[in-house]
């Protein structure tokens, strides 16, 4: 993921980051078998990679350690070795074992933003803004925040209802979220997508875990070990299908996708979201990897990988 839409070489922070991942993933796998790989060590190493990828791009930290031009990766891995697997996961991907047991963090700060978005919306649409206005404008303030009148509103928020739109926000989210402090609620709400970054490997109310360069606190990497005979399936899914389906084909889960996008297409509802998906452009990306085990040997079936 990369919030500041620079690109280095024609390619985003995004897709570096997840080139130097899969790299250092390759070169710590031909170090040590797989499934003794300690999750710190390998972070150790892709962090360190990360900061000497941005001192060759010169992106510097000096000023602001947590930059927003530092681009930075999500991470859910299976390690698989002669008799256990161990998986490693950091950030909002996710992983399901033999099609019930479920490993994926959810974030405080994705709900207040998403919370931001959704008022907004339903403000401008009161008011009688079409469909593409609401998502242009709610979109705008869930970026840059409510610190302020934002410029593309135009005529549709004055300062007064920005300020009832915020005590909406904080009522709402203080409701669904009773552990996160007043006072953060509304710096997260002011900052916005934009401000996210400054909550990245941080022990706060509001941080989340991320590959970015910077240690990960032990407490924000899950690391667990499962012995590699009783593991009949592993699904491996980024964030971009809303949930998970019952069955574990990839059939099962363009179908969930699908239901997702008819029932809430805003992603206003139960599927809320910090955007949309507008005409053919769907909300989010979408990746799921399922590998079947079978007489204890992983199998990776080419069907069964999809990436959208």
């Amino acid at each position: 993921t990369d919030k500041s839409g620079k690109h280095y070489g024609g390619l985003t922070g995004g897709q570096i980051a997840g080139r130097i991942v899969e790299d250092e993933i390759g070169v710590a796998c031909a170090e040590r078998e797989p499934d003794l790989i300690e999750a710190e060590w390998l972070l150790e190493r892709i962090g360190a990679k990360f900061m000497d990828t941005f001192a060759q791009l010169g992106i510097h930290n000096d000023v602001d350690p947590f930059a927003t031009a530092q681009f930075a990766a999500q991470l859910v891995l299976a390690l698989i070795g002669k008799e256990r697997v161990r998986f490693i996961v950091v950030g909002d991907c996710g992983l399901r074992l033999n099609g019930n047991e479920v490993i994926q963090s959810t974030f405080a700060l994705d709900v207040v933003c998403a919370t931001v978005r959704k008022v907004v919306w339903n403000h401008l649409t009161r008011n009688g803004a079409d469909q593409k206005t609401a998502n242009d404008v709610a979109r705008a303030y869930t970026v840059a925040g409510l610190r302020g009148v934002h410029p593309k509103s135009g005529e549709l928020v004055s300062a007064e209802e920005l300020g009832r739109i915020r005590e909406e926000i904080l009522a709402e989210v203080s409701a669904a979220l009773p552990e996160i402090s007043g006072a953060d609620i509304v710096e997260a709400m002011a900052g916005g997508v934009a401000a996210q970054h400054r909550y990245a490997n941080r022990i706060h109310p509001l941080g989340f875990s991320t590959v970015n360069g910077r240690p990960v606190p032990r407490s924000m990497i899950t690391s667990i070990d499962r012995k590699l005979s009783e593991i009949e399936t592993i699904e491996l899914f980024s964030d971009g299908y809303f949930g998970l389906p019952e069955g574990s084909d990839i059939a099962d889960w363009e179908d969930w996708i699908a239901m997702v996008e008819a029932e809430d297409p805003s992603k206003l509802g139960r599927f809320s979201s910090t955007k949309g998906s507008v005409g053919r452009c769907l909300t989010d990306d979408r990746t799921v990897l399922i590998i079947r085990c079978q007489n204890e040997h992983a199998v990776l079936q080419p069907e069964e990988a999809s990436s959208r």
